[in-house]
C-alpha cells in the first residue's frame, strides 16, 4: 500500500494504518490524503480488489468490441472460397489480392451499426442504469452473431453484421463509462486502461481461435492465378463463439453492482452509500463524496448537506 501523511497530521493515523496492514485477512489497500479547507488531513481507505474485478467483468463488452472488429480477418477468405461456407462471390483477383465489393461492405458495415449503438447507449444508461444498459448491449450482439452463423446469403450476412455493430457501439460507450464510475480515484487511470487493453485482446483472441480451427484447401472462382488456398472454412464456428461470449456478457452485466453515480442521480442515496462502501471500503467517507457530487452539478451546492441518517433506510439530502 501507499501511505501519504502530512507532518501536521496526528501520529495515530499512521499507527492505525500500519497496524491494519499487519492484521489477518488484510487486503491490498491504498491510503489517499484528502485535505479539507480547514487544513485537516483525512485518511481514506480505498479497496482495489472489487473495483478491479468488476472492471474486468464489465470489460467483456470491450473484448466483444475487439472480437467483432477482428472477425473478418480469419473469416473473409473462407467466405469468398468455393466451399460449403461460401457467402460472397469474388469479383476481383490478381496474384496477391482476392476481393469482393459485398465482402468489403460486410467488413465495414459494423462501423455504421456502431454509430447508432453509441447514440442510443448514453440515453439508455441514464434511463435504466449503467449495468442494465451494458447487459442490453448483448442483445444485438447475440442476435447478430446467431443470424450470421446460420446464413449463407450476402444480404443477410451484411445485415447481421450491422446488427452486431449496434452492440459494439453500445459497448464502446458503456464499458468505459461503467469502469470510470466504479474505479477509486487513485486507480481510475489504470482501470480505465483495461477498456483499450481488452479490445486488443479481443482482436487477438479471434485471430488465435481462427488459427486453431481446422484448415483445408479452398478454390476461388474466376481466379486462375489463385485457384487454391489453405484456409479455415469454419468461420461459422467463430460466429457461434461470438454468440456464446455475447450471451455471457448479458448474464455477467446483470450481476454487476450499479454505479454510485447513477444511484445518486436517481435519488437512491442509501443504496449509493452501500455500493460505495462495498467498492471502496467500509471506512470510505460517503458524506464527502456526496457533497462533491452535489458541488459538481448544483448551483446552490453550498447550501446542501447530508442528513445524519444517510446510512439508514431513509437516507436523503436536506437544505441547511
Amino acid at each position: 500500500f501507499f501511505l501519504r501523511v502530512n507532518r501536521s497530521a496526528k501520529d495515530d493515523h499512521r499507527d492505525r494504518a500500519m497496524s491494519e496492514s499487519k492484521s489477518p485477512g488484510y487486503k491490498h489497500v491504498a491510503y489517499s490524503e484528502i485535505a479539507a479547507e480547514d487544513g485537516r488531513v483525512e485518511l481514506e481507505k480505498e479497496n482495489i480488489v472489487r473495483p478491479a474485478l468488476y472492471s474486468i467483468l464489465a470489460g467483456l463488452g470491450a473484448f466483444m468490441f475487439g472480437y467483432t472488429l477482428g472477425f473478418t480477418s480469419p473469416a473473409l477468405p473462407a467466405m469468398y472460397g468455393q466451399n460449403s461456407a461460401q457467402v460472397f462471390t469474388v469479383t476481383d483477383c490478381n496474384d496477391s489480392n482476392i476481393s469482393s465489393q459485398t465482402g468489403s461492405l460486410f467488413s465495414s458495415i459494423v462501423n455504421i451499426g456502431a454509430v447508432f449503438g453509441a447514440m442510443v447507449a448514453g440515453r439508455l444508461a441514464d434511463y435504466i442504469g449503467r449495468k442494465f444498459a451494458l447487459a442490453s448491449a448483448a442483445i444485438p450482439l447475440v442476435a447478430g452473431w446467431v443470424w450470421l452463423a446460420m446464413v449463407r446469403d450476402p444480404t443477410q450476412a451484411i445485415l447481421s453484421r450491422a446488427m452486431a455493430g449496434v452492440g459494439v457501439g453500445m459497448c464502446s460507450s458503456l464499458t468505459p463509462m461503467y469502469i470510470s464510475e466504479i474505479a477509486p480515484t487513485a486507480y481510475r487511470g489504470a482501470l480505465g486502461a483495461l477498456n483499450q487493453l481488452l479490445i486488443t485482446i479481443g482482436i487477438f483472441g479471434v485471430y488465435f481461435i481462427g488459427y486453431l480451427l481446422p484448415h483445408e484447401d479452398t478454390t476461388y472462382n474466376s481466379c486462375p492465378n489463385a485457384t487454391t488456398s489453405t484456409i479455415s472454412t469454419h468461420w461459422p464456428t467463430l460466429a457461434w463463439i461470438g454468440a456464446a461470449l455475447s450471451s455471457l456478457l448479458f448474464f455477467v452485466a446483470n450481476l454487476l453492482p450499479e454505479t454510485p453515480v447513477y444511484l445518486l442521480k436517481i435519488g437512491q442515496t442509501q443504496r449509493a452509500c452501500t455500493v460505495m462502501k462495498k467498492l471502496w471500503g467500509r471506512d470510505f467517507d460517503t458524506d464527502d463524496y456526496i457533497r462533491m457530487s452535489i458541488a459538481g452539478r448544483h448551483p446552490d451546492s453550498n447550501r446542501l448537506s447530508v442528513n445524519d441518517d444517510i446510512g439508514g433506510a431513509n437516507g436523503s439530502l436536506r437544505w441547511r
